[in-house]
């Protein structure tokens, strides 16, 4: 009896090896490659030093370049969060996204104007920051700081916002 007991443990922890890294990698349900394929591994973008990852590509097959990851902080790395985030709110009436941190800042994104407004709403005259789609700061609003203060602190809650939402 012990033997049968240490072979069905065996088994056990090798269904759940094998479950956990089916899990990690995402196996998901796709074509089966011919069985004559052959695979190079394409060396990783040097754009990008940190990411330690290599592609693998079919011989014969186009290598797909990664889609360039704006930098933290900026508005470009925002504008791609704000409409998938599940946090943020669409307001169909005004064709707009909305996301709030707290109540410290709010952040509104309309796709039409491709427009950006971030606004502190800790205190009654907090600062607006206008941003076109190109991520130029526009336009200030609510202090009587120099621009220089003002850019200060509308980078600084560009960067609030990109890390809230999983910057």
């Amino acid at each position: 009896m012990p033997n049968n007991t240490i072979k069905l443990y065996r088994v056990l922890s090798i269904l759940f090896v094998l479950s956990i890294t089916a899990c990690a990698t995402g196996l998901e349900e796709s074509e089966p490659l011919p069985l004559n394929s052959t695979f190079v591994l394409v060396t990783p973008d040097q754009s990008q030093p940190n990411s330690p990852f290599y592609t693998v590509v079919a011989v014969g097959e186009q290598a797909v370049e990664p889609e360039a990851q704006p930098m933290p902080g900026t508005v470009a790395s925002v504008l791609k969060k704000i409409e998938i985030n599940p946090f943020s709110l669409y307001w169909r009436d005004e064709n707009s996204y909305t996301y709030f941190i707290g109540e410290t800042i709010d952040a509104e994104y309309k796709p039409n104007d491709k427009s950006l407004r971030v606004r502190d709403i800790r205190n009654k005259d907090g600062l607006v920051c206008f941003y076109d789609e190109n991520g130029a700061l526009r336009n200030t609003q609510g202090r009587d700081a120099e621009m220089s203060q003002a850019k200060d602190v509308c980078s600084k809650m560009m960067f609030a916002l990109d890390d809230d939402m999983g910057g």
